[in-house]
């Protein structure tokens, strides 16, 4: 077992000097954490592998931490820094790996003079664990006698400090195990492949037999490792089954959990299992649309498919909206994912409802594509604030390095709200950090326009009742300004200020920013057909001009004609058009090259 895998443990209590065993409870149940694999924010079983290790154990219910990993640090204030953030742990336990350095090989002394030092001054630390026992520590020249010497370093003043050890079930077989079981006091089992997890009761009563007096803790993966997928439910399920049942039997002391991979599944089952085992509440909810009794809608119903994921009407939407109305949170983590689809259009916009009051009145995170930036592949995330008037005002709309703008493929985001601060990362990168007081609590919905798709919708929070939901009507800022919508317009801003929109011969202006717009006028036949394709109108300094391309099947040509006209008075004349010099040996354009999208 590799150190660096991230281990979820549940143990219940060892032995007692005088013989005591208490029942498997919540007091007895560990998370086995990664300092070094920890990421900022509140996490989900989304995130499990990013969480640190109290929040590892708050996700399972868990209690207790092993501090695992890298490790016990080299220095003491280093390890001080890592014991304040499991400072809520009821108990503790240290990893340790050989000292840097040391004169001989598998030196221990310096670990555990420090695990002596913070045991003395903090009762809550109980243990230390050696991993990969049985296999890479044995391979690159671990003996008996080294552990037999952490026990000595220990000192009989540290009896209450425990060694657990690894051991893979494919080792217990090996004739020379048996000389490092005897320097444990707990063996900590596991079984690589999953395909072998039936033979788990088998292979506990063999350690039974082989050292009848070391209590045994198994170890369960949450990820097949041996055969590099996700671990199937039958095998889930059933090793979850057969390790309590060993456990009520007395046979095993404890239950260890294992993902180095990010398994929302399979943590989030085996969290509800141990919840149900403990009386527990669920820790988080999965949000599914079922028969959206749950949900109220602007428009047509969403749906659900077999695969659990989630969409909105088949319909080019405009403003679609789905409002989970069962709760509402304030403090709260989401981690879900999207889908943006390229379908007809190529453009959209989807994200998540946050702490809605009502129909209009929210925040809203929401990841936009479509044209340039799909092909400069430029990721960008918003976070606007709706406050009833139909408008969304983005409190941040950054751009999100390393993360590529595309459809048709699936984003993994997480938003933690916490007070008045907002955090969103994507695939786990950081890509919003807003702070605003308007709303402090409230519903959550998914929106968007275009097609898309949501997934696996996590919830991290403490739920209240929600209000009674009240429909309103989205708020329409539609207006026509004398143009149709079968061409796109080409468009710019006047030297004087004007807005001016070109379609086709028409022009329509604007001298508010938009707000009202005049009489359509006439372009002159030279100009072409003015559109966002072809004959294009842009801004050049203190004029305006509208570059007219005259294609090579319409000139009859090997180029295509190009010429620009003028206008030095905002776009009320034009010049006639002055012709270009082009290139020679311009290339074709195919016939069945249809030129857009990414």
């Amino acid at each position: 077992m590799n150190r660096y895998l991230c281990l979820l443990l549940f143990a219940s209590t060892l032995a007692t000097a005088g013989g005591q065993e208490t029942a498997v409870a919540s007091s007895a149940f560990w998370a086995w954490g990664n300092p070094e694999m920890e990421q900022p924010g509140t996490h989900t079983s989304a995130s499990f592998a990013q969480a640190g290790p109290m929040e590892r154990a708050r996700i399972l219910g868990a209690p207790n931490v092993i501090m695992a990993g890298n490790g016990l640090p080299d220095t003491d204030d280093a390890a001080a820094k890592d014991m304040a953030g499991i400072a809520q742990a009821q108990r503790i336990m240290w990893e340790i790996s050989p000292d840097k350095d040391a004169a001989t090989p598998f030196s221990y002394a310096q670990r555990i003079a420090r695990v002596k030092r913070l045991a003395a001054a903090d009762s809550r630390i109980e243990g230390v664990l050696l991993d990969d026992m049985s296999t890479v520590a044995r391979s690159a020249g671990l003996k008996p006698e080294h552990i037999r010497a952490i026990r000595e370093q220990l000192g009989s003043d540290n009896a209450r400090i425990r060694i657990w050890g690894v051991v893979y079930t494919m080792s217990l077989r090996d004739a020379q195990l048996a000389d490092y079981v005897r320097e444990l006091d707990v063996i900590n089992l596991w079984t690589w492949h999953a395909r072998d997890l039936p033979a788990l009761a088998e292979n506990v009563a063999y350690c039974h037999a082989q050292w009848p007096d070391k209590p045994i803790v198994v170890g369960l993966y949450l990820h097949d490792y041996g055969d590099g997928r996700s671990i199937p439910n039958d095998l889930l399920s059933q090793q979850n089954e057969t390790a309590l049942k060993l456990m009520r039997e007395k046979s095993v002391q404890g239950i260890v959990y294992l993902t180095i991979d990010n398994e929302p599944e399979a943590v989030s089952k085996t969290a509800d299992w141990i919840r149900q085992q403990t009386g527990q509440p669920a820790s988080e909810r999965v949000l599914h649309w079922s028969n959206g009794e749950s949900w109220n809608v602007s428009g047509d119903a969403w749906s659900e498919d077999s695969e659990g994921v989630v969409r909105p009407p088949d319909a080019r939407n405009l403003h679609s909206r789905a409002f989970y109305t069962k709760e509402q949170f304030d403090d709260v983590t989401i981690e879900f994912e999207y889908n943006g689809s390229y379908r007809e259009t190529g453009t959209g916009n989807a994200g998540l409802i946050l702490r809605a009051s009502g129909p209009n009145r929210f925040y809203y995170v929401h990841f936009p594509w479509g044209g340039q930036q799909l092909r400069a592949k430029h990721f960008w995330a918003g976070l606007a604030k709706l406050e009833g008037d139909g408008y969304h005002r983005n409190l941040a709309f950054n751009y999100v390095p390393g993360v590529p703008s595309e459809t048709e493929r699936w984003y993994r985001v997480r938003v933690e709200a916490k007070g008045p601060r907002i955090r969103v990362w994507v695939d786990g990168r950081a890509a919003l950090d807003v702070t605003d007081t308007t709303y402090t609590k409230g519903l959550l919905g998914l929106a968007g326009y275009g097609w898309y798709a949501f997934r696996n919708i996590r919830v991290q929070g403490t739920a209240a009742p929600a209000a009674e939901w009240k429909p309103e009507p989205i708020p329409r800022h539609t207006f026509e300004v004398g143009l149709d919508s079968q061409v796109m317009p080409s468009g710019c801003i006047a030297p004087n200020g004007d807005v001016l929109l070109a379609q086709a011969s028409k022009l329509v202006r604007s001298s508010d920013k938009g707000r009202t717009w005049g009489a359509v006028e006439t372009l002159p036949a030279s100009l072409g057909e003015v559109g966002d394709y072809g004959c294009s109108m842009f801004r050049d300094g203190d004029a305006v001009r509208v570059m007219v391309y005259r294609s090579q099947d319409a000139v009859k040509k090997p180029v295509p004609e190009i010429a620009v006209a003028t206008s030095t008075d905002n776009g009320v004349s034009w010049s006639e058009p002055v012709e270009s010099q082009v290139a020679p040996a311009w290339p074709a354009v195919p016939k069945s090259l249809v030129p857009y999208g990414p």
